[in-house]
């Protein structure tokens, strides 16, 4: 899941290509030559996405204007929808009430990602199509979600590059993505089992289904406004 970017076209086009900085760019050639689609995932789904402070999460595919929305701009103002105008049912996880539009857009980014990696129905019953899950964002997008425990109830591993590394700034993590793609835009043509044993981060983890109780119906999340 690629951050998005300030600079942006003028006209409605994919949202892939809405973003036109370098550090997008970048971001978005990572995550073309280190993604794959899961085996079980539906016909059609994308390998990334963008994490967009209007859309929550953002197939590339997308037509999409251009706006000017930032989390900053979120943060202390009113939420478009009353936490009374959802219907709310049992999760197996704590589903606190957002406060403000900060809140609401993690809830939005919440779900979008069980509807894309595949746990809209809820768990334990369903198994996800997604064994990682890799976040490049900056802190000012990644903190508010992890606050609100978004990555939590998932079976799946997250990782966060750009927080969990050194990096000094945005200088660095350019550096680092040019060269991680390099890396995966060459060895992508292997074989499963030489491209695994070759990977020298974010290793494929040993992941179980959480303990947890509880069912919820994705039609049982209504979406206002």
């Amino acid at each position: 899941m690629v951050g998005c970017g300030q600079q942006k076209q003028n006209e409605p086009v994919p949202a892939e290509d809405l973003y036109t900085s370098t550090y997008f760019q970048l971001k978005k050639r990572y995550a073309e030559a280190r993604s794959q689609i899961g085996e079980d995932a539906p016909e059609g789904t994308t390998p990334w996405a963008i994490l967009s402070a209007e859309h929550d999460v953002l197939w590339p595919s997308l037509e999409t204007e251009p706006y000017n929305t930032t989390i900053g701009d979120l943060e202390g103002e009113p939420a478009p929808v009353e936490p009374e105008a959802y219907q709310h049912t049992s999760y197996p996880w704590d589903e606190p009430l957002y406060n403000d539009r900060l809140d609401f857009w993690t809830r939005r980014v919440h779900y979008g990602l069980a509807s894309w990696l595949g746990m809209k129905s809820g768990f334990p019953e369903e198994n996800p199509h997604c064994r990682r899950l890799i976040v490049l964002a900056g802190d000012d997008y990644v903190d508010p979600l992890k606050e609100n425990d978004v990555f939590e109830p998932f079976p799946w591993e997250t990782r966060f590059p750009f927080q969990e590394q050194d990096f000094s700034g945005i200088g660095e993590q350019m550096a680092w993505l040019k060269e991680e793609a390099e890396f995966y835009e060459e060895t992508r043509n292997q074989d499963t089992e030489s491209r695994q044993s070759s990977v020298r981060s974010y290793r494929e983890p040993d992941l179980d289904v959480p303990d947890v109780d509880g069912q919820s119906d994705w039609n049982d999340w209504l979406e206002g406004g």
